[in-house]
């Protein structure tokens, strides 16, 4: 079992504004390419309806559930920017047969080494994923973002007209 904890202190976010958290001394991490954070919650809705939502944090899975609530949920967090082998199976295993990718917007312009960066991170995940399972990714071509805000941060209904427009390689 790990815990995370957020900082709300701009200066501590040079070593990431998720962190283990520490209780009584002990550091409470785990190995988070081990762990899909809200899979318990979402594994039957994901089954029924073979799609599966992969965000980075586990703050957008639950505003997710707050558009859609949670009797909805197929929103699940990889609690970072990468997704390994063994999450992919997970979800494989859960039945998803369409995987949509929803990371943050890492970019503050179009055209700039930050958001060729992101297009190439994204591609990767096609190549690697893309011959077992349909990729699509919730990628925001229409500026509605903010820069580093994720597909949920601005509202129930950016999200569905990202969802509605979400793009395939």
């Amino acid at each position: 079992m790990g815990i995370r904890q957020r900082t709300l202190v701009q200066e501590q976010e040079v070593w990431g504004k998720y962190r283990p958290a520490k209780i009584a001394g002990k550091q409470c991490n785990h190995p988070l390419a081990f762990n899909l954070y809200g899979l318990p919650q979402a594994k039957d809705n994901i089954k029924k309806l073979e799609t599966a939502i992969i965000v980075e944090s586990e703050k957008s899975v639950l505003q997710y559930m707050s558009y859609f609530g949670t009797k909805s949920n197929i929103c699940v967090a990889v609690c970072g920017s990468s997704i390994s082998k063994y999450q992919m199976q997970l979800l494989l295993d859960c039945g998803a047969k369409e995987i949509v990718v929803g990371f943050d917007r890492d970019f503050k312009e179009w055209n700039t080494p930050e958001s060729e960066q992101v297009i190439q991170k994204l591609e990767k995940i096609y190549q690697k994923y893309g011959h077992s399972i349909n990729i699509s990714f919730l990628f925001d071509v229409y500026d509605l973002l903010e820069e580093k805000a994720s597909p949920t941060d601005c509202g129930k209904e950016a999200f569905e007209y990202l969802w509605r427009h979400r793009v395939v390689l």
